[in-house]
């Protein structure tokens, strides 16, 4: 393991000879695979780490980009030595497994993607501008200070189907903490402001692929895989009654599609 001592991180399956690297959402932490990772224990020796300002790692460094230095923790995550990872990535953690992939394509066996919210994949669409008109009532709310609110609302789109107040105060808390995180990734996951994930560098990948989303997710979720799919040459698989959070709100079935695609 090769991790920076300050940066956090929990894994599973440990003495396991198969190598798997798990990126969790935006709002959670390293902790939200513990379903995933306990059916898949006895096949994977699995790192989650928990991204720069979630969980227990450090702070966002403000005067780098926020997805620069959540794939620089993925990238000290990889085991030591050359071998190749199994590499798993859930919505905002997706986009930093891709990247992780096209920048170091001999260390990424495969790739799971569930639902990565590379909005920058649909620019020159309507529904990128609508999207993107949609998220800056949230920003606003952030800069106004009102985060509790704007926490509120985004879970309300993006959450496990439960309501605000269904929530147990400490995630309620633990979400308003990380909600300015979100505006922070904007730069590389709206706007790709660095070409990371131009057609051209997608088109680039070389590893096996999959993608996965919730039945019920976001549409712009449904427009961002058409856009993969192309892309990649493959088709989505679909997790029926899920949303958003399939990873965490259905286990089972999230980790019978990666046993199906691992072949484990």
């Amino acid at each position: 393991m090769t991790l920076q001592a300050d940066a956090y991180w929990r894994e599973w399956g440990v003495g396991n000879s198969r190598e798997a690297l798990l990126l969790h959402c935006g709002n959670a932490h390293s902790g939200a695979w513990k379903g995933l990772a306990g059916l898949l224990v006895d096949d994977l020796h699995m790192v989650a780490t928990d991204h720069p300002g979630h969980g227990r790692s450090p702070a966002w460094d403000e005067t780098r980009a926020l997805h620069d230095q959540a794939t620089q923790y993925a990238a000290e995550a990889l085991p030591t030595g050359d071998e190749p990872v199994d590499l798993v990535g859930h919505s905002f953690g997706g986009t930093v497994a891709l990247r992780l992939a096209l920048e170091k394509p001999t260390r990424v066996r495969s790739l799971t993607l569930i639902e990565p919210v590379l909005f920058c994949t649909l620019k020159g669409t309507a529904a990128y501008q609508a999207s993107y008109a949609l998220a800056q009532p949230l920003k606003a709310l952030i800069d106004d200070g009102r985060r509790e609110e704007a926490a509120r609302q985004f879970t309300q789109i993006w959450g496990n189907g439960l309501i605000w107040e269904d929530l147990p105060e400490s995630q309620r808390a633990y979400i308003t903490q990380c909600i300015r995180l979100i505006p922070a990734s904007w730069p590389t996951i709206y706007f790709d402001e660095d070409g990371h994930f131009t057609p051209d560098r997608l088109r680039s990948l070389s590893c096996p692929v999959q993608i996965i989303r919730g039945e019920h997710s976001p549409n712009d979720i449904t427009l961002i895989h058409q856009r993969l799919e192309c892309a990649f040459g493959i088709q989505e698989q679909v997790v029926a009654g899920a949303g958003h959070m399939a990873p965490i709100t259905h286990p089972e079935e999230i980790g019978g599609l990666l046993r199906q695609f691992l072949n484990i």
